[in-house]
């Protein structure tokens, strides 16, 4: 399965002439990064990517198609990156394939959780508009399923 997913991303990489798997903006002073976790992992290259982004020093928005694991999605928690291994207690092995995340995933979520220079993870993938801001974890945006939403930074 990895070797079709890595195949497929090589063609729209080659087609668009941009890596899918990260990229950042400024916009005003404020980084703009979009990491793909799509497959509920995230690459090595890609945290090394996003430590050079916080080594300037400004404060970034990172936006992720799967949201951070906080209880505060409800249902949708197992569905979430890094999900406590309570989720995968009865679930289908391939389930438990696909969601659990690779040992180079754990260690950049605790680090996106830590950094004060992420203000705000802004994702979806959960088909539920959820809220999780201020209530002592890393921010949250997530936009549910025929949703527009307009979100004003300051």
């Amino acid at each position: 399965m990895q070797i079709i997913k890595n195949t497929i991303r090589a063609a729209v990489e080659e087609s668009l002439g941009v890596d899918i798997r990260f990229s950042c903006r400024e916009i005003g002073g404020v980084n703009f990064v979009c990491v793909d976790d799509g497959d509920y992992d995230i690459d090595e290259d890609v945290f090394e990517k996003l430590l050079k982004v916080e080594a300037e020093g400004k404060p970034i928005l990172l936006f992720m198609h799967i949201p951070l694991y906080s209880a505060h999605l409800g249902d949708s928690a197992k569905y979430s990156l890094c999900a406590p291994d309570a989720y995968f207690e009865n679930c289908h092995p391939v389930d438990v394939f696909e969601r659990k995340p690779e040992a180079p995933t754990v260690p950049m979520v605790e680090h996106i959780r830590k950094s004060a220079l992420i203000k705000c993870v802004l994702s979806g993938h959960t088909h539920k508009n959820t809220e999780i801001l201020g209530l002592g974890e890393k921010d949250q945006i997530v936009t549910g399923l025929d949703t527009l939403r307009e979100i004003t930074v300051i």
